[in-house]
């Protein structure tokens, strides 16, 4: 029942982990709220006194509340153990125990993007989002892009997204009753009017606050294949937003900027440590998530083309492997990989050029042609 999924969350006590842990435990957040304090703390290790609430039911009055409240204003609960939750944000560690869900979007679709970026986005950055997401509509029209719904990259974003025929996801850091920043009501309207959602993990009584942004960006980057940063300072949401992302093992991209620029620090720097595969062109992003446009060979399908692969020596077809990843990859990347000497890895990477089955990328960075 959900009201026992509302409940747990409302428990100050069991956050996102705990929560997690009575679910796979006991099967869902009923079972567990039915159980006496001293077996859970037997099976799952949460102190007991973390658990006091599951003795007096104090947060069922409001559990109630809150799907009144739901039920009000059009919103889905939807129970991270439901087959409705985004199968990619339930593989994430702290994935939120609930979702609150506007829109009738199938979240379990492929071809999910995040897209973020800084709110004080320059000329540039808003060419890029359109011409990006402008590209992407015709190769995948299935597309969903994903972002926050804030000023800036955000909200260039949703509008290149809609504009462009596809639909969009608004991931909210409040609760769903209200719409902030207030001007961008409209466009919310829009998304819904247009078959994209809006969601948040919020209930209804959950105050305003900063740290709102930082948990929200957590769902942004779970719920997409790999997510795009623009336009960023060398500090910022954007870039927390990318460090979950590559942290959940799920793909980032970045586009780079003039150096020097402020708004282009934070790509850059994630270009030039190696957390972000560098973006020039819509093609960049469908090659990187291999979303390649039907007819045209992926690059983990090019690495393994029978004449090509099969004719080359095992020190080459162990590169040519290791290049089946979707981000280019360093030379200390591919030794680390091969269990190959750097120098080694260096030299068959020339000879594999030589081949035009490789080619080197700024940076010196190796991926297949």
């Amino acid at each position: 029942m959900l009201i026992y999924d509302i409940a747990l969350t409302l428990i100050p006590e069991i956050g996102t982990i705990r929560g997690r842990r009575l679910i796979d435990v006991f099967g869902s957040a009923e079972e567990a709220l039915k159980r006496e304090p001293e077996e859970i703390e037997e099976l799952t290790l949460i102190p007991r006194l973390a658990l006091r609430n599951f003795a007096t039911h104090r947060v069922f009055p409001e559990a109630e509340a809150e799907l009144r409240f739901a039920e009000h204003h059009g919103i889905e609960v939807v129970p991270i153990t439901s087959p409705r939750y985004p199968a990619r944000l339930r593989e994430c560690c702290d994935a939120p125990l609930v979702l609150y869900v506007k829109g009738n979007l199938d979240f379990n679709s492929d071809h999910w993007l995040s897209v973020v970026g800084t709110r004080k986005i320059t000329s540039y950055g808003k060419s890029m989002c359109d011409a990006l997401i402008g590209g992407l509509a015709p190769a995948r029209p299935e597309t969903i892009v994903v972002s926050g719904l804030a000023y800036g990259v955000d909200i260039a974003a949703h509008l290149a997204a809609m504009d462009n025929g596809l639909k969009t996801i608004a991931v909210l850091a409040h609760p769903l009753d209200r719409i902030y920043p207030e001007c961008h009501g409209d466009h919310a309207r829009r998304i819904l009017a247009e078959g994209g959602a809006l969601v948040s993990e919020f209930h209804s009584r959950h105050e305003m606050l900063p740290a709102n942004f930082l948990r929200r960006n957590r769902i942004i980057a779970g719920l997409s294949t790999g997510t795009l940063v623009v336009e960023s300072a060398r500090r910022g949401g954007s870039l927390s937003t990318a460090n979950y992302a590559f942290h959940y093992d799920r793909d980032v991209m970045a586009v780079p900027g003039r150096v020097g620029t402020p708004m282009s620090e934070g790509p850059n720097l994630l270009i030039q440590r190696n957390k972000a595969a560098m973006i020039l062109e819509s093609n960049d992003i469908l090659e990187t998530l291999n979303w390649d446009t039907p007819g045209k060979t992926s690059r983990r399908e090019k690495a393994r083309q029978p004449d090509l692969f099969e004719t080359l020596p095992p020190a080459e077809k162990k590169i040519m492997e290791a290049l089946a990843d979707p981000r280019a990859l360093s030379i200390d990347d591919l030794a680390v990989k091969t269990d190959l000497p750097s120098y080694t890895v260096s030299a068959l990477l020339f000879t594999l050029e030589l081949k035009n089955a490789v080619r080197m990328r700024p940076g010196n960075m190796a991926e297949i042609v």
